[in-house]
């Protein structure tokens, strides 16, 4: 099972200025996750990113993956044990509008025309705590997805609710627009179907030092600032590109897992507008 987007996910909020480096530490909580943890380390310096984590494909020992983007528009993959590397250009996502429309002989989508409100909801619970000589906020956010009948969140059931339990390094607030955005949910090989997306609030902003959604619990380690070299963010030269990293390729996702990273990138879509 692959787990690189689940951490992915948590890890969003951890996004810092200037030269950091960052130490996680990611515990599985579900029931059949057997309490595994994994240890991951960040890099960031301006646009440019570096993360080195672990994958698992299927039962075998897990392997260290690297993976650098360039400022947000070049992607790397990298197998040290393999010294290989696949290379791929990231999407650059654009905010739709409400007025868009996907072409008649489009065979790929359709929307719905139903709406998916999600609404996001902070309870600031007034305990604080040190970390890394900060002092961190205790907030547990609420986030609801109600569907209407006949939308494409539907297909697993027309309301869902998560809760997310975290320490968060305080920054002003930010006034993040309520408003409407149009994302996909779909099975692979499908037609994608499309609904109408409205959002209700703002997630909690800040760096998260520790947050727990009852499925996965992300907490930092280790927080440093210090100037990071540069060749961090380039591919050895000794490393051979390939077309895939065979580590990466397994059984097909159970739909399930399937699901848990279509919400996965929804939530991730609905980020990056409010920044």
């Amino acid at each position: 099972m692959r787990v690189v987007g689940l951490v992915t996910l948590l890890a969003s909020s951890l996004i810092l200025s200037a030269d950091t480096r960052t130490v996680t530490k990611t515990t599985f909580l579900g029931p059949y996750s057997g309490g595994r943890e994994t240890i991951s380390t960040e890099y960031q310096q301006g646009d440019n990113r570096r993360t080195e984590s672990e994958v698992w494909n299927g039962d075998s020992p897990a392997r260290q993956l690297i993976s650098i983007t360039l400022g947000g528009k070049v992607g790397y993959q990298l197998d040290p044990k393999a010294r290989e590397y696949t290379e791929y250009q990231i999407p650059q996502p654009r905010r739709p509008k409400p007025s868009d429309q996907e072409p008649e002989n489009s065979t790929t989508t359709y929307q719905s025309g139903k709406t998916l409100d999600i609404y996001f909801e902070i309870t600031d619970t007034g305990e604080r705590k040190e970390f890394f000589g900060q002092t961190a906020e205790h907030l547990i956010s609420r986030e609801r997805r109600v569907a209407e009948p006949g939308a494409c969140a539907t297909s697993s059931t027309s309301e869902t609710e998560r809760e997310i339990d975290g320490w968060y390094f305080a920054e002003p607030e930010k006034v993040s627009p309520q408003g409407i955005l149009i994302s996909s949910i779909g099975r692979p090989g499908d037609k994608t179907c499309v609904d109408k997306i409205v959002v209700h609030g703002r997630r909690p902003g800040g760096v998260a030092v520790i947050m727990n959604n009852g499925v996965l619990k992300v907490e930092i380690l280790e927080l440093s600032h210090e100037p990071l070299d540069k060749s961090l963010f380039e591919v050895p030269s000794d490393y051979t590109k390939v077309q895939a990293l065979p580590m990466l390729q397994g059984p097909p996702p159970t739909w399930p897992q399937i699901l848990e990273r279509e919400w996965a990138q929804l939530l991730r879509e609905i980020e990056s507008w409010f920044r």
